[in-house]
């Protein structure tokens, strides 16, 4: 049994939210689709640690992180 607000039924509207804050700043002619999702992956709090792994992907997005590493391109 998970919390009500964890797990990909949470995560997914935020990480579709993140990614729509950031194409209204930075179009597809500034980042591709897959070096916004390289750029979220890099950017993302590695919560264990460890890289990947299969319970917290990357970890958690930090938009403000990205965000700032797309202002300096």
């Amino acid at each position: 049994v998970y919390e009500a607000d964890a797990g990909t039924s949470a995560a997914s509207p935020v990480a579709a939210g993140v990614v729509a804050v950031l194409r209204q700043k930075f179009p597809n002619s500034t980042l591709s689709p897959a070096g916004l999702k390289g750029l979220i992956q890099k950017t993302a709090v590695d919560i264990n640690k460890d890289g990947w792994d299969f319970d917290l992907g990357y970890g958690a997005i930090d938009a403000r992180r990205a965000f700032k590493a797309l202002s300096k391109k």
